[in-house]
């Protein structure tokens, strides 16, 4: 494989792909529309993107639960996996694939991957025997368990002693070591490989149990098929198996892939477990893995007993996609944990979005009809706060490839919104309504053709986060909004009538009717 890509204009951005043991919650939402906001940014820039996020459908736990409900394994996962598709409709997702560890594309991959790995000598056969939760899916010691019981499930794990298949991961112990400690942006947010570094220098790396035995929905293994796949050996491959095969021309030009977006719950499994298998098949590593926080309900831990999952398809139901995806991203910094609740994201649509930016674009569209007939003025000489203005929408544009570039997506939004603050200030100190009474109608031209230019700018900027609401703003205008080389003033031409003269973009809720 070609470690480097065919030109630097294709990027390739994964979430983790999400088990269907039940249906999307706000912690699946929050991974996908990181991405997209990426992917669209990336877009914006001139990349061609490839964004996958997917699903994970094989485990002892999905065997069990669709037992439970008389249901076949495949059938189970196929009622579930729709709703994990229906986010990229709910949430307004840009995802250009969309992959099931069920589908023949992933299961003959993965076994001529692991194939590979036999036929190389990185497969053995051995005795296990250990601890396994099966919620987690995983494999616990001693030490890892509280009180005897998973931390995460609260629940004792079973006692796995079998015969099967092991994968030389303590091979690349020393291999991993010196990758992380000479390239310490492999793995973010700052703290992240030192948190890796230290767990692979103070513990023991054990070879990986990659097979079971002990039921039946998986894949099998090639070379021995009374096993399946350990769930957690082939989901990860679902990353490459998206191109069919390696070294073909998809593969070249976006493997490796730019970033991993995860949980910070599988850290290890995409840093220490997923290199190791790469190392081993020679192949190149992802530039990034980036493991964002979880999320709390109003302070409190989400769970079903308290009742406090938020649901993405509630959620938009009744407040819209654009400012669910707003809220997300508005204040908590992007690795961070974060806590969710209504009364934010009432917030932020009252003031944020209809009081800030809604009322920027309304009152710009009535003035320019009002005091220009609709018509894009020629601007005249500039004043000095015409310029401080300008000097805002300057200052934004260069923070703004920096900040997306580092996933600081709240950095992004605080200044975005700053410049909106700057351009409702400059209107009530400009006091348009007040020239046009005087007849200064050079200084009112001025002034609107300055206001309709931030606002044309501000919906390009904030594509990636609301696009709906930025594709409102595109329609005033008739711009296409797709290239970021299109932030300068100047680019809006005068003569052009505008599409609309009205144009409500968020309506405020009402606190005493909630």
């Amino acid at each position: 494989m070609n470690d480097n890509k065919l030109n630097q204009k294709f990027y390739y951005i994964t979430t983790p792909i999400y088990y269907v043991n039940d249906v999307p919650h706000i912690g699946h939402s929050y991974t996908c529309i990181a991405a997209d906001i990426i992917a669209r940014y990336k877009r914006l820039s001139g990349f061609e993107v490839l964004f996958l996020t997917g699903t994970d459908e094989h485990g002892i736990k999905i065997e069990e639960a669709a037992k439970k409900v008389n249901k076949s394994p495949q059938e189970f996962v196929d009622d579930i996996v729709v709703r994990f598709k229906e986010l990229k409709e709910i949430l307004n997702l840009s995802n250009n694939d969309f992959i099931r560890t069920t589908e023949k594309r992933h299961i003959g991959f993965v076994q001529n991957m692991y194939l590979k790995l036999y036929e190389k000598g990185f497969i053995y056969e051995s005795f296990y025997e250990g601890l396994y939760c099966t919620g987690c899916e995983d494999y616990f010691t001693q030490k890892d368990l509280i009180d005897g019981k998973c931390p995460i499930h609260k629940k004792e794990p079973i006692v796995i002693k079998e015969k099967g298949y092991f994968f030389k991961l303590s091979n690349f112990r020393q291999q991993l070591i010196e990758i992380y400690e000479n390239n310490l942006n492999l793995i973010k947010p700052k703290g992240k490989v030192t948190e890796v570094l230290n767990r692979l220098k103070n513990e023991e790396l054990r070879d990986l149990y990659i097979s079971r035995k002990d039921f039946n929905w998986g894949i099998p293994l090639p070379w021995n098929q009374e096993y399946v796949f350990w769930v957690w050996t082939e989901a990860l491959f679902n990353y490459l198996s998206v191109f069919g095969e390696i070294n073909n021309e998809k593969c070249n030009q976006f493997w490796p892939a730019d970033v991993h977006l995860i949980g910070k719950d599988i850290l290890w499994f995409h840093t220490v477990i997923w290199h190791a298998l790469l190392l081993a098949l020679d192949l190149p590593l992802p530039k990034l893995v980036f493991a964002h926080g979880w999320w709390t309900i109003s302070g409190q831990k989400m769970s079903k007993t308290l009742g406090n999952v938020v649901y993405p398809s509630d959620i938009v139901k009744k407040y819209g996609t654009d400012v669910f995806r707003f809220t997300l991203m508005r204040e908590m910094s992007f690795g961070s944990d974060g806590d969710f609740s209504e009364a934010r994201l009432i917030q932020c649509q009252n003031t944020d979005l209809a009081d800030n930016l809604g009322n920027l674009v309304n009152r710009t569209l009535v003035m320019t009809k009002k005091y220009c007939d609709g018509i894009i003025p020629t601007p005249h000489e500039q004043e000095a706060i015409d310029l401080e203005l300008i000097e805002k929408k300057d200052s934004v544009i260069n923070n703004y490839t920096l900040y997306m570039d580092d996933f600081k997506f709240n950095l992004v939004l605080s200044d975005i919104w700053a410049l909106l603050d700057k351009a409702n200030y400059y209107i009530n100190k400009t006091e348009p309504w007040n020239l046009y009474k005087v007849a200064k109608i050079d200084r009112v031209e001025t002034i609107i053709y300055n206001l309709n230019e931030i606002i044309r700018i501000v919906g390009i900027l904030i594509y990636p986060f609301i696009p709906n609401t930025a594709e409102k703003i595109e329609s005033i205008y008739d711009y296409k909004i797709m290239n970021l080389k299109n932030v300068n003033v100047g680019v809006l031409k005068p003569k052009f009538k505008l599409l609309q003269d009205n144009l409500i973009l968020f309506n405020k809720i009402k606190l005493d009717n909630m």
